[in-house]
């Protein structure tokens, strides 16, 4: 396990490529994507699922803009993913006013494996949560929405 001296101030002691901030959230990333995958494998759908599903749950009725500017995802990656829902019956897709437009919508269906994922998600959360404790995990979360609105264009 490589660790970091808390005491490091200098912004050349972590330019260094051991202490590359990149792969260190692509190898947490590893790590946490397997750990909700195995809590929602009893359920219809995978963590970027759950997550698209549950968005498009919030907002209610969103165009694939919306959706990937919510998800700082690129607008193909999210047609992709959408047509994968749709073929499921997770989603549906309806023409705007403007026929160029279309939002995208839970169905019936969709709405069920939402509310059948949620506890096997919140599962996985509260151990993520309970291993860095609370603390620790609310300080990540915002230093991750710091990151992602300093970085963001």
């Amino acid at each position: 396990m490589t660790t970091i001296c808390i005491y490091m101030k200098n912004k050349d002691q972590l330019t260094h490529p051991k202490h590359c901030l990149h792969s260190r959230l692509r190898k947490a990333n590893r790590v946490i994507a397997s750990h909700y995958n195995t809590a929602l494998k009893p359920t219809e759908v995978e963590r970027t699922q759950f997550t698209l599903l549950f968005v498009i749950n919030q907002l209610q009725k969103s165009t694939i803009t919306q959706l990937g500017k919510q998800l700082k995802m690129e607008q193909t990656t999210v047609t992709r993913n959408i047509q994968v829902l749709q073929r499921k019956g997770f989603v549906r897709l309806t023409a705007g006013e403007d026929k160029r437009r279309r939002y995208v919508s839970l169905t019936e269906i969709g709405k069920t494996v939402v509310t059948e994922a949620l506890p096997h998600w919140a599962t996985a959360q509260t151990a993520v949560i309970d291993a860095l404790g609370i603390e620790k995990a609310v300080q990540l979360l915002s230093l991750l929405d710091e990151l992602v609105e300093k970085l963001t264009d």
